[in-house]
């Protein structure tokens, strides 16, 4: 697969993150260590699986994050669990 991050931009209270071109359901777990190689010490706590959709709950660094996959709308994006947790930093980390 030649899959590359293309973006990640923050809208609103989330990361917005872009893939070079479509992507199916099955090829979730490359993304998401195309992700995970951008991020400092991610720690998976939790991978939840659904009929178009796979989350992630992430610790990293002690902010509580959700990464999350939609296969039909060809989304991805990043939230904190709570609105204290420091997250945007992170956008910047995916996009260098």
């Amino acid at each position: 697969m030649s899959q590359r991050l293309i973006s990640a931009t923050t809208e609103e209270n989330i990361i917005d993150v872009r893939f070079q071109e479509d992507w199916y359901q099955e090829d979730i777990a490359y993304l998401t260590q195309l992700i995970f190689t951008q991020l400092p010490d991610v720690n998976v706590i939790e991978k939840q699986l659904g009929a178009d959709r796979e989350t992630y709950r992430l610790n990293i660094e002690g902010n509580y994050l959700t990464l999350n996959f939609d296969y039909y709308s060809q989304s991805c994006w990043i939230e904190p669990e709570s609105e204290g947790d420091d997250f945007m930093q992170y956008a910047q980390a995916l996009t260098v």
